[in-house]
């Protein structure tokens, strides 16, 4: 039969009952029960203190998970996990303890005090130590004298501290391969030539520097406990650099012109107070719920809607990142697309997996796990939908396009039909937490907010941030398009 004929009878359901808008606006039996007040609840209570951040491994990520876990039981969704709806996750952990400190010392008057969250911040993934030593600038911190560039060529770093550009160069050198060379590789490199600790700023040259940001993702290589890593702002770097012939912007853009290092010692010291602990391997948790298929065919496919959970924790006392937008604002969709399935006088026809993902802020730990572990072969597998940062901006993106157009123009079309806040702009491949599942041939459309990063990883990502009607659109464009995917109305396509 032909698949455009085949949702007849749920049309004329939709017709008889008058549920047609008079702005056009389709409303499907349980679409009323993606609210905004609803889901900004449930986001409220994901990023409130006591969750402390949600990150993996933490007591405020556990709180959250079995927050989770209730509302799906409350709804009768069925377990799915390898432990009920748990799926147990090994993570790397680090607990930030009391508050950090970072102080300068330029001789000549007392140790000036920085402020964590707005001056510094820890990455998630520090080592500790208490720590007074002169400062010493080493570019982009690399050091790779068999491609012929090395940052640390010619300049005493033993016992120092060094300070070094958080990102990799824009440019390249022939043999220079700098893929997953980040943060632990430059606390590594540090640490092999005697350094004690290490400072990163952002490039000043770049189009918007970041700011001093919470971050758990620190690359490959072997974890070092005692190699203190701060991520300070361009201010605080700049400070270090006083009294020296150069500043921050005119040393990238030698660096950057050259390709040759430019590193220095600097005439001022730090001071770093981190303490806390580390746990090479601690069990985090993804959770995963089931609401079965109503035919007995289409049943045995499955649609995957997903977010992560996770977010950046805290460190010490005095910093919490609450993650509103990242991603409470997934998890809280996911949540309430479930209720809106189980509250829907028409049940789905294929199989629906609610799944929260954990370690994503650690590279995409969580949803790597659940790719290798699906509870069923990915060929069942329909279609995978990940939400991640969606209540934040001004418009609806959706990624997945160009891998999967089929399924984009269904969103693009849904939209169109509604809305109206979808842009044109896709991408292919999976992108984040759809990216395993993609890469198993599994199509996926990742929906995200355009313009969602202005708080990201910052503590001012709160709830009162977000734009709850693009929210609203945001989640009923997801509910809309699973609908005609679970009613057998899209054949599997093979992902470009």
């Amino acid at each position: 039969m032909n698949n455009s004929f085949r949702n007849i009878p749920f049309l004329l359901l939709f017709f008889a009952a008058g549920i047609f808008s008079v702005q056009s606006q389709t409303v499907i039996p349980g679409m009323d029960v993606i609210d905004s007040k609803a889901m900004l609840k449930t986001v409220q209570t994901l990023s409130a203190p006591e969750m402390e951040g949600r990150q993996p491994g933490s007591p405020g990520y556990e709180r959250a998970v079995s927050f989770m876990v209730e509302s799906f039981e409350t709804l009768g969704l069925q377990q799915a996990g390898e432990d009920g709806f748990l799926q147990h996750v090994p993570a790397e952990y680090v607990a930030i303890a009391e508050t950090p400190e970072l102080f300068i010392i330029d001789g000549q008057s007392n140790p000036q005090a920085y402020s964590i969250g707005s001056d510094f911040v820890c990455r998630g993934l520090t080592g500790f130590g208490n720590v007074t030593a002169p400062v010493v600038f080493c570019g982009y911190g690399i050091s790779e004298p068999a491609a012929g560039y090395d940052d640390y060529a010619g300049i005493d770093v033993k016992g120092k501290i060094v300070l070094v550009f958080k990102q990799n160069p824009d440019w390249k050198l022939e043999g220079l391969d700098l893929t997953n060379k980040y943060n632990r590789y430059r606390a590594n490199v540090a640490a092999a030539h005697g350094a004690v600790a290490l400072l990163m700023v952002s490039t000043p040259l770049s189009k918007d520097p970041q700011k001093p940001i919470g971050s758990l993702m620190d690359g490959d290589g072997k974890y070092d406990i005692n190699m203190p890593q701060i991520h300070v702002s361009i201010d605080v770097a700049e400070d270090f650099l006083e009294g020296s012939v150069i500043n921050l912007k005119s040393l990238q853009a030698q660096i950057d012109s050259l390709k040759r290092p430019h590193s220095l010692a600097l005439t001022s010291s730090a001071h770093i107070i981190i303490q806390g602990e580390y746990v090479a391997e601690k069990t985090s948790d993804n959770v995963v719920a089931l609401l079965p298929g109503s035919d007995p065919e289409l049943s045995k496919q499955y649609i995957v809607i997903s977010a992560h959970l996770d977010h950046v924790g805290m460190q010490g006392a005095g910093l919490v990142f609450p993650g509103a937008n990242d991603n409470a604002s997934g998890s809280a969709a996911v949540l309430q697309l479930a209720r809106a399935f189980v509250k829907s006088a028409i049940e789905p026809r294929m199989s629906v997996l609610f799944v929260l993902y954990t370690g994503e802020e650690q590279g995409l730990v969580g949803s790597d796990y659940f790719a290798q572990h699906l509870p069923f072969p990915p060929e069942q597998i329909t279609a995978a939908f990940n939400l991640d940062c969606i209540a934040y901006g001004d418009s609806i993106q959706v990624g997945g396009g160009k891998s999967n157009p089929v399924l984009w123009n269904i969103a693009r079309t849904q939209d169109s039909l509604n809305a109206r806040r979808m842009i044109k702009s896709t991408w292919g491949g999976g992108g984040a937490d759809l990216t395993a599942l993609f890469n198993k041939g599994v199509p996926g459309l990742y929906f995200a907010s355009r313009y969602s990063y202005t708080h990201l990883h910052l503590p001012s990502d709160t709830p009162e941030t977000l734009n709850p009607a693009l929210y609203q659109e945001m989640v009923r464009l997801v509910y809309r398009v699973t609908r005609i995917v679970s009613d057998g109305d899209y054949e599997r396509e093979k992902v470009k």
